[in-house]
């Protein structure tokens, strides 16, 4: 999946979801997740925006684990996104971190 990432500041987000449920979206709840991000020891924080940088996520939410491979394309913020359910974040954690 190709994924174009666009973040905005709102003045009034109340009136920003009312605007967005008259045209018919219908909003879920609110969602918690915790995130566990890992790149290259030797690519710096700085190349996060840059093309070709690839980041990994672990991303635990309820009762779900999904990891991620982002890699960065040609723009800030459109990216190649590659996710998949996993059974066992820990299990992931300790094979990224051997």
């Amino acid at each position: 999946m190709r994924e174009i990432e666009v973040k905005m500041r709102l003045d009034d987000p109340a009136a920003f979801e009312a605007a967005l449920v008259a045209r018919g979206v219908k909003l879920g709840e609110p969602v918690g997740q915790h995130d566990v991000i890992y790149t290259h020891k030797d690519d710096p924080q700085e190349n996060s925006g840059k093309e070709g940088h690839v980041a990994l996520r672990l991303r635990y939410s309820g009762d779900k684990v999904i990891f991620t491979l982002k890699k960065q394309c040609t723009y800030e913020s459109d990216k190649i996104e590659c996710e998949t359910l996993v059974e066992s974040g820990e299990a992931i954690d300790r094979m990224l971190r051997e």
